[in-house]
């Protein structure tokens, strides 16, 4: 059988009528008009014939002329047909204004995929324009428990709420709010919702979420009267526990927060996440004992846990089980050889045991995982600091505060690595460039002056001090610096090309010309080969025409004013 041209007749049937291919030839040719009357033969004779009332619907659709074609599709349809008919049919009788015939179709389609969306939401749909407001909120909450958050669903559950159900009108506005980060007005609607409550599960449903919204809003005193109540009700909610402790930690009253999760594990003994937040808490408030029972219950369930286990050997360092605390940090390390938590404590642990060499190979191990993190050099220079080696600690301290974006505290600590070893040209050179990149240059220049006198470093100090001068015009202090290294026959010509721009500026053109033909035949690096190429032409030019000297002059300074 062939496909027809026109959108007629795209989907068929599964029975099927011989009689009826004839009218195929009419809707290849888009003869929708004597297809028509060829059908018309059959439904007169047989009024309810499934396929010529298929095809005359689909002709009909396909006119815009819904309310005929519903009335075809009725005859035809039953919900044994394929999901995508009963979907057109539905469209056909939706445009049709005919929602009770498609209200019929969407249950039919619901009872075959009760967790299909978008079978829900027509269902729904169609229940509201048929005034099912109860079915319809039915359906609207059944989409919730698929997408919660489903938009659609809350706002037209609020409009069917509205009238009907005022608690869960104000519930249902209180969640669009939250959805919609507007947390004064999800606030508003929850106080008028726990004002109506009256069963005690509703009332416990509202206080709670009023908790979490005063939570979310900083409002911590507020949470905290509404979880208290919660638990005058009931303790079986967990998360109001947790919740409390958290907001008593946030109010910096951690013995309270301590209560208030003992007494969470008196209900729930074995809850872990109860226990890790109660450990911590034991740990930080010196509380060592019970902490590492705690953890050490934990561990039992988790050994491969390497927070759990770091913090177990910080609570028994902490009561100076040194042994115990070694052998939990070893068998982590064997777990996790490069976790940086375990590497910083045991760095830690054995600068504490002074065994400085050990903690240095474990906070170079943490530098050369995280070469750009800031945590190896803090555990570097409190190790070093341990040791008593001060230029080392501030030099380690400065190297975490650079790395910290923290740049003053990062000279200050440079600072006081130099004052304890005025040798210590690591230091220098860290402090020469720090205040080269910010406000206080002739600082800088003081310390790469001091620099220069280390050989390693005597080229770059000098250069990176030539700079600063040529960036404050001073010609003649950069070209003395540069032409000292030039006399001692350096290798990096970049000083021919800072040498040869003083030179110019001070109006020796001759000196410059000759810098700048020695820069440009012999660096294989010339990264200004056209500012270089442009000052040979001009001074050559000058060499070769001496007689216009002033005039030469002239026009270098009209390009030194643009330059400038």
């Amino acid at each position: 059988m062939d496909e027809p041209n026109s959108a007629a007749g795209e989907i068929t049937l599964k029975t099927y009528d011989a009689r009826v291919e004839k009218v195929f030839e009419y809707l290849n040719n888009n003869d929708l008009d004597n297809a028509k009357i060829y059908l018309m033969k059959f439904i007169t004779v047989e009024p309810n014939h499934p396929h010529a009332c298929f095809i005359m619907g689909q002709i009909l659709e396909s006119e815009g002329n819904f309310m005929e074609a519903a009335d075809y599709y009725e005859r035809v349809y039953n919900p044994d047909m394929a999901p995508e008919f009963q979907q057109r049919v539905a469209m056909v009788f939706e445009n049709a204004d005919r929602y009770d015939l498609a209200y019929t179709v969407y249950k039919d389609l619901y009872a075959a995929d009760p967790q299909n969306q978008d079978n829900i939401e027509v269902l729904a749909h169609a229940c509201l324009i048929l005034g099912k407001k109860e079915e319809a909120a039915e359906y609207y909450n059944k989409l919730l428990t698929i997408t919660p958050d489903n938009d659609v669903a809350l706002r037209q559950l609020a409009e069917i709420y509205e009238h009907t159900d005022k608690l869960m009108y104000h519930l249902t506005r209180a969640r669009i709010f939250e959805l919609e980060k507007s947390l004064n007005h999800m606030e508003s609607e929850y106080k008028r919702a726990l004002s109506l409550a009256q069963d005690e599960q509703d009332v416990l449903t509202v206080r709670y979420r009023l908790a979490k919204c005063y939570k979310d809003k900083k409002k911590f005193h507020n949470a905290l009267d509404e979880y208290l109540a919660i638990l005058g009700m009931t303790e079986e909610n967990f998360n109001v526990f947790m919740e409390l402790a958290e907001i008593y930690t946030e109010l910096n009253n951690i013995d309270a927060a301590i209560e208030v999760l003992k007494r969470a594990l008196k209900i729930y003994p074995d809850n872990k996440k109860a226990m890790t937040e109660l450990a911590d808490l034991l740990l930080e408030t010196e509380h060592m004992f019970e902490a590492q029972q705690l953890y050490e219950k934990l561990h039992m369930a988790e050994p491969n846990n390497v927070s759990l286990n770091v913090n177990l050997a910080k609570a028994y360092l902490k009561q100076s089980k040194k042994e115990e605390t070694k052998r939990v940090l070893l068998e982590t390390e064997k777990l996790q050889p490069d976790d940086n938590e375990v590497l910083t404590a045991l760095a830690g642990f054995y600068s504490l045991e002074e065994d400085f060499d050990e903690a240095q190979k474990y906070c170079e191990r943490i530098i050369k995982k995280l070469p750009n993190s800031p945590l190896g050099y803090r555990k570097l220079a409190q190790m070093y600091e341990l040791k008593g080696d001060n230029s080392k600690a501030h030099y380690n301290f400065g190297l975490y505060h650079q790395l910290k974006g923290e740049i003053q505290d990062a000279i200050d600590e440079f600072t006081w690595a130099v004052h304890y070893d005025d040798k210590d040209y690591q230091a220098i050179k860290k402090l020469a460039n720090l205040q080269a990149q910010g406000e206080e240059k002739y600082q800088a220049l003081d310390f790469y002056e001091r620099l220069a006198e280390h050989e390693p470093d005597r080229e770059f100090a000098v250069k990176e001090a030539s700079k600063i001068h040529i960036a404050q015009k001073e010609y003649d202090l950069a070209h003395l610096k540069l032409q000292s290294i030039l006399d001692e026959g350096t290798k990096d010509f970049e000083f021919y090309l800072l040498n040869a721009d003083c030179l110019y500026q001070m109006k020796d053109f001759d000196a410059a010309l000759e810098n700048y033909k020695y820069y440009d035949e012999n660096s294989n690096l010339c990264t200004d080969d056209e500012h270089v190429k442009s000052r040979i032409k001009q001074l050559e030019s000058h060499v070769q025409n001496p007689y216009e000297n002033n005039l030469l002059s002239k026009i270098l300074k009209f390009f030194d004013k643009e330059e400038a």
